[in-house]
């Protein structure tokens, strides 16, 4: 089975204050306080991460890789 990857992969990262503030109460209750505070966008074959159009050192990706990761526990903990 053969499959291809996309040449770049995006998304917006989100910011909820509550979250931010410590307040995960304030969070449930207003769940669409979230905005977004830019847009990430990673060129595959370049290997280039850029948040809205700025491309990121290497301790701004590092530290951005960190974050998704914790992201993605966060949400693997809250499902099960």
């Amino acid at each position: 089975m053969e499959f291809s990857l996309p040449e770049t992969v995006e998304f917006d990262l989100p910011l909820n204050p509550f979250e931010f503030m410590g307040r995960p109460d304030l969070a449930d209750l207003f769940p669409n306080a979230a905005f977004s505070v830019g847009h990430i966008k990673y060129d595959v074959g370049a290997g280039e991460v850029t948040l809205n159009g700025r491309l990121l050192n290497d301790d701004q990706k590092t530290a951005l890789a960190a974050a998704c990761r914790f992201v993605s526990e966060q949400r693997r903990k809250e499902q099960h």
